[in-house]
Parts: C-alpha cells; structure tokens; sequence
C-alpha cells in the first residue's frame, strides 16, 4: 500500500515541465504556489504510461529484491498497474472500482476483499497526486527542493503515524526537468527505488 502511494508521487511528477528552482519550499504557501503552477502546466495532459525497475532493499537481506512491469494513468480516475517480473502481479482502478490480482493474464487469481480494499485506499492516495490537489499535497506532506542539476524534490509526511511508514520520498527529474529518472522511498526498514522508463504521455487507453 506505502508503495502505491509513492507511485502516484511519482506519475505526477512525470508529468512536471521545466520550472524556476527555488532554493527551497521551506513553507507551506511556496509549496501550494510551485503546485498551483504546475496544475496549470499540466493542463493538457490526459494520460501517462510507462515501465519501471522497482529496487527494494531490506535490512535482513543481503541482496535488493527487483521487480519490473508497467503502468498506465488516465485521468480522472483510471489506473493500471502491473508487476511483470518475476512475480506477476497488478491492480486496476476505475470508476471507483478496485480490482487486484496475482498471475499472468492467462492465470489471474483476484485477491480477496480485504486486500482490495487495502489496494482501494492506497488508490484515493493515488489519485491526489494525479489530479494534482495542492491543498491536500501541502496537508500531507512537507516540499522542499534539495538539488538543482538535476533537479531533486524531497516530500517528507507532516504527520506522525504517517512517517511510522515513510520516512521521506526522493524524486529526481531527468536533466530537462520534463519527466522523472528516479524515485526513491525511505522507509523504517528499506529502501524502494523506481526507475522509470519508456515513458508517454497521451498515449492510447490499454485494451486490459
């Protein structure tokens, strides 16, 4: 669940065109303005696809766990998001409805309704980042600007129980600022980091 949130940060932030570097977001006014901007600047915008690396580093094993698949965001409120190696996995969101499964698509067998209501409130989080509310982002999370070239966003949760699970999100642009190379989760007992590749914007609905 911690991760899908972390998604959505991500997919937002592909989305980000070039911006004016502040030496920092060091409060919550600075952070809902740059986020005001770039709702605007995403305007056009109604979809992103992509794959991804995910790189999980736990603090019992020696060796990262990695996992690769592909997702896909249209707005307001359709997502995919599918693990393809080495465990096949995925979730789909849309219309408010949450469906989660294990398998290939020859082979899917539906979670039960405990994880997918799990899966349906990691989904809500989700969508506020797609849809870019800076009301509720500043709400949640603290924004700063830590490097510049390239550019690297830190999000840090204001709230207690919340950084219990994530201690801070990194988020670093490729070098025209346009879409995201990297993002890394710091959490109490690992390390997750994305990598993102192959990425469009505006692409067709996938037919799954």
């Amino acid at each position: 669940m911690k991760f899908f949130t972390i998604f959505l940060a991500a997919l937002l932030l592909e989305f980000v065109p070039p911006l004016t570097v502040f030496p920092a977001l060091a409060d919550d006014a600075t952070a809902k303005e740059l986020l005001l901007t770039l709702k605007t600047q995403i305007s056009d915008i109604s979809s992103i696809s992509g794959q991804f690396t995910q790189e999980k580093k736990l603090d019992f094993l020696n060796d990262p766990v990695i996992s690769q698949g592909e997702f896909y965001f249209s707005r307001p409120d359709y997502l995919l998001w599918e693990y393809l190696e080495p465990l096949p996995s995925g979730l789909k969101m849309e219309h408010g409805q949450i469906e989660a499964w294990t398998g290939r698509p020859d082979q899917r067998v539906k979670q039960p309704e405990g994880l997918t209501e799990a899966a349906r409130i990691a989904a809500g989080q989700m969508m506020l980042w797609m849809n870019l509310d800076p009301e509720a982002i500043v709400a949640a999370y603290k924004v700063s600007i830590i490097a510049d070239n390239p550019l690297v966003l830190k999000l840090t949760p204001k709230r207690d129980g919340a950084r219990e699970m994530i201690q801070s999100l990194q988020v670093e642009f490729s070098p025209d600022r346009r879409t995201v190379r990297q993002v890394i989760l710091n959490e109490p007992q690992s390390v997750i980091t994305l990598t993102f590749s192959l990425v469009r914007t505006n692409a067709p609905h996938p037919s799954r």
